[in-house]
């Protein structure tokens, strides 16, 4: 729970452990017993879930490292399963990825491919041809916004279509580099893969580890023309060197030549001018938009080689074309400049015309324009660690004071509840400063964890958060009243083993859910991350003061009010545990801040989520990233000049 290893969990639990004793010692050196008993109780609590994550941890660690070193038919069953999972769980996202990519333009042109030797190739036959390459390693190129993502989509999913036909498959997953700092920690560029896993998918980083090492997962890498040159080079050296792919069998997706060397490639061609002619007959049901376009078509058909062909057959020119020009009512443009980027500065009002925001209600396309070109300082847009307008520190520094006044607030009610002695204001005053200066120090996006626990129907986490619980009760035992007999001590022990149960789920069986399927998830998911850790002493404690009741001459009563009591005195751990060490105080902090001066609307993921559906932007992962780096690029030039 603390801890960032499950070493660290370990001695931080056995700490909490041996300040459960000096705690109630110091109850009573201070003649407060309750406060001490309260301390001591939250404190152990705390502690048997930290030993007990941790050992879970640990164990888990072992286990991956005997799964790289030993293939056992067992465990090749059991990675059979697990491919099996996320290559349904590949299909399901990269289908919905197609969509979004070629939104309201449906039936999409799709470009010809031509091999390195010449010849030619129908992009339905890409997968095939993928498969008959003995190296397994492929590169795919082609000319800015010539359709290159489309391509590794639907090569995607023609290999995963492939998939169940063979004994053996590998599962292609499209990542984009531009998450990829080049930088490789711990396990290298196969880490990096495994942390996408997690968050796409919610497979265990072990676990995407696991089918790393034994060949399982199939990179397809996307992206790559879209970094700084610096860093596609360094990008292109980890990929190929000892600590990255080697002579893995993987497809890479980019704008120049082979940076792979005597790679097999294939080019992304311009589109045919009689493809663009056809779906532009077919595109527009509105009368007076047909009128408008008829022009263009006799246009292109007439002059194959013109600026305006030339224009069309780009997808991405063809997809702005069709956006902006595309409504009834088209919205003005500029006259200067080149024809994309003439198209590209009516892109965000057609949108916004198009596209009505929750509730039909429309945005301001300036507006608009602001949000999207502060979200767009960064090539991905990380929701969780956004700080548009503001410095880290002084936003650090105010999100700690903020997680400091929550701790103080809730400590002083507990206090209260407890003792109410003259001592609870600086008591809450010390525990406040302990939580700000967690903040401080731990409040920054962290690795994603995704524990096996929570994805099995098994009862390994049934089993911890039976040990934890009864551990709990025992302690309670010790120091509450003495049970009235056998069947009293088992109600106890039943009541508090349910409590570990329950505090272990909320940690461990909130695992299962879903994988980021729009921005906004991103932050729904580290809240409810958040929010679990929030509840572990909260429903410990509870369920200690349940045991208590039982002793207690009226117990309905005690135990309709174990509730209450385990929210009262669990709230500052929860605030400690839970919040303190989370990035979402920065990013509340941060979002306030830009939204003064409106350079962010109200709620940025939401935000995220409307610029998606409209296909301003797309997902890979855990963060959002323009449609393509042409858009952002263009806004962010816009946003300089002062336009």
């Amino acid at each position: 729970m603390f801890g960032v290893n499950f070493r660290d969990e370990v001695w931080w639990g056995v700490a909490l452990l041996v300040m459960a004793p000096l705690a109630v010692l110091a109850g009573d050196l201070a003649d407060d017993p309750g406060a001490g008993l309260a301390t001591a109780l939250s404190a152990f609590a705390l502690g048997v879930v930290d030993v007990v994550s941790g050992v879970v941890r640990g164990s888990r660690r072992a286990a991956l490292v005997r799964a790289r070193a030993d293939q056992t038919p067992a465990r090749a069953a059991r990675s059979l399963v697990r491919a099996n999972r996320l290559l349904a769980a590949v299909v399901a996202e990269e289908s919905r990825a197609l969509d979004r990519l070629l939104g309201e333009h449906g039936n999409f042109p799709e470009p010809a491919l031509r091999r390195g030797d010449g010849e030619p190739l129908p992009l339905s036959e890409l997968a095939g041809y993928y498969d008959s390459l003995p190296g397994g390693r492929l590169v795919v190129t082609g000319a800015a916004g010539s359709g290159k993502t489309v391509a590794a989509t639907r090569l995607v999913l023609d290999l995963a279509a492939m998939a169940p036909e063979r004994a053996r498959f590998q599962v292609p997953v499209r990542l984009s580099l531009s998450s990829f700092t080049g930088r490789v920690r711990g396990h290298g560029v196969l880490g990096w893969i495994a942390e996408h896993l997690a968050n796409a998918y919610r497979v265990p980083v072990a676990v995407g580890l696991e089918l790393l090492w034994h060949g399982w997962v199939l990179p397809v890498l996307d992206g790559l023309d879209e970094l700084e040159p610096a860093r596609a080079r360094r990008v292109a050296t980890v990929l190929t060197g000892a600590t990255g792919l080697g002579g893995s069998r993987l497809v890479l997706v980019c704008r120049t030549a082979d940076p792979l060397g005597d790679t097999p490639t294939v080019e992304v061609l311009p589109l045919e001018v009689e493809q663009v002619a056809g779906w532009l007959e077919d595109r527009f049901p509105d009368a007076a938009v047909r009128e408008r376009w008829a022009p263009v078509i006799t246009g292109i058909r007439a002059d194959p080689r013109g600026e305006l062909a030339e224009v069309l057959t780009s997808p991405l020119r063809l997809h702005l074309a069709a956006t902006v020009h595309g409504l009834p009512e088209p919205p003005g443009a500029t006259d200067s400049g080149t024809p994309e980027e003439r198209l590209l500065s009516g892109l965000v009002a057609a949108v916004v015309a198009a596209h009505p925001a929750r509730g039909g209600r429309r945005l301001d396309p300036g507006r608009v324009r602001r949000w999207l070109s502060t979200l767009g300082q960064t090539p991905t847009i990380d929701l969780v660690a956004l700080r548009p307008t503001a410095p880290d520190r002084l936003v650090a520094v105010l999100a700690a004071l903020a997680v400091g006044a929550a701790v103080f607030a809730s400590t002083v009610v507990a206090g209260l509840l407890v003792s109410g002695g003259p001592a609870v204001p600086w008591s809450a005053a010390a525990v406040g400063v302990v939580g700000a200066a967690v903040n401080l120090a731990a409040g920054r996006p962290r690795p994603v964890r995704v524990s096996t626990l929570g994805q099995r129907r098994g009862g390994d986490w049934w089993a911890a958060g039976l040990g934890a619980g009864v551990a709990v009760s025992a302690f309670v035992l010790s120091l509450a009243s003495t049970p009235s007999g056998f069947g009293d001590l088992l109600g106890r022990v039943l009541l508090s083993g349910a409590g570990g149960v329950l505090a272990t789920w909320v940690v461990f069986g909130t695992g299962q859910r879903r994988g980021v399927d729009r921005p906004s998830a991103v932050l729904r998911r580290v809240l409810g991350d958040d929010l679990s850790r929030f509840a572990v002493p909260v429903v410990l404690i509870g369920s200690a003061a349940a045991c208590v009741a039982t002793g207690e001459p009226e117990p309905v009563v005690g135990l309709l009010l174990s509730p209450v009591v385990g929210l009262l005195l669990g709230a500052p751990l929860g605030f400690l545990v839970g919040f303190a060490p989370s990035p979402l105080p920065r990013y509340w902090v941060a979002v306030g801040l830009a939204r003064r001066a409106d350079r962010l609307p109200p709620r940025p993921g939401r935000f995220l989520d409307w610029a998606q559906g409209a296909g301003l932007v797309r997902l890979t992962g855990d963060r959002a990233e323009f449609r393509h780096e042409r858009v952002r690029a263009h806004l962010l030039r816009v946003s300089a000049d002062g336009r």
